[in-house]
């Protein structure tokens, strides 16, 4: 619509000019050439007299369309307004119009008005356009997808430290925390956690190591009695009365290593998960008795 009103405007001009000089050919031929839109728009116009030859054009051998594909002129009182669009077999573009001008102020000649433009530029500016927005989709794409990994590596960055601590925890170095204070806040609490685990694993294994100590402890006196007693059996004959004392001393110690392992498997029984505690009701007073 804008480009239909331009050449409109400059069939007016055109007409205003043929008006006021009609046998002002130069003139003609400068208006047009001064007449011509700046920048990339493409404006050609040609005046030709009624038996269709050029009286004047504007100066440009690119523009060279033939009479017969410009639509029908308009009446000289009428805005034109009809206009048809060619396309050239070298790919260039026009859009046509036409229109009868008075010459003078009577009127009494009339000249053939015929304007184009050039809008080619619009099919370059439009591809133009497109290659801008693809290249910045793309680049838009690259930098996002650049960001995302910044941000994911940022982000899970905690992780790989924390997976750093739990590697370097071995049953001689529990000691490691991770220190939920140093985290962002949606991974204190898991830090928190895996603190908390390793609290309990610490005191756990503090625990079995001195049960391990005390245990050693309490069974090496009785085996050192049993290997005493022994050694001092064996040391020279002995009648059948003291080897019976021996043995009888002997049975005291097995008794008490008995108890002790017996104490032992029910502690190792209790500790398992498959084992439930049965219940039962206890008649104390027979206990009593």
């Amino acid at each position: 619509e804008g480009n239909t009103e331009l050449l409109a405007e400059n069939i007016q001009s055109i007409r205003t000019f043929l008006k006021e000089h009609p046998d002002d050919i130069p003139a003609l031929d400068r208006q047009l050439v001064t007449g011509r839109e700046p920048q990339f728009i493409k404006y050609y116009a040609r005046v030709l007299d009624e038996a269709g030859a050029v009286i004047a054009e504007t100066p440009d051998k690119s523009f060279s369309l033939p009479s017969e594909m410009f639509p029908v002129p308009a009446a000289p009182d009428v805005i034109p307004e009809n206009v048809v669009r060619k396309r050239m077999p070298e790919g260039k573009k026009y859009l046509l119009m036409a229109a009868w001008a008075a010459a003078g102020r009577t009127g009494g000649r009339q000249f053939l008005v015929q304007a184009a433009l050039d809008v080619s530029w619009e099919r370059n500016m439009i591809y133009r356009y497109r290659t801008k927005a693809e290249l910045i989709f793309f680049a838009g794409i690259l930098i996002s997808a650049l960001a995302g990994i910044m941000v994911a590596r940022r982000a899970l960055r905690p992780l790989g430290e924390i997976t750093g601590v739990i590697q370097r925890i071995r049953a001689t170095q529990l000691n490691e925390r991770v220190m939920p204070s140093r985290w962002p806040r949606e991974l204190a609490e898991l830090a928190t956690s895996f603190d908390e685990m390793l609290n309990r694993l610490e005191d756990s294994f503090t625990r079995l190591s001195q049960f391990s100590f005390d245990l050693a402890h309490e069974l090496r006196t009785p085996i050192n009695n049993l290997m005493g007693e022994a050694e001092v059996a064996l040391a020279r004959p002995r009648a059948p009365e003291e080897y019976q004392e021996i043995l009888a001393s002997s049975l005291e110690e097995y008794r008490g290593l008995l108890h002790m392992i017996e104490g032992l498997l029910f502690l190792a029984r209790a500790d398992s998960a498959d084992i439930s505690i049965e219940r039962t009701e206890l008649d104390a007073q027979k206990e009593i008795r």
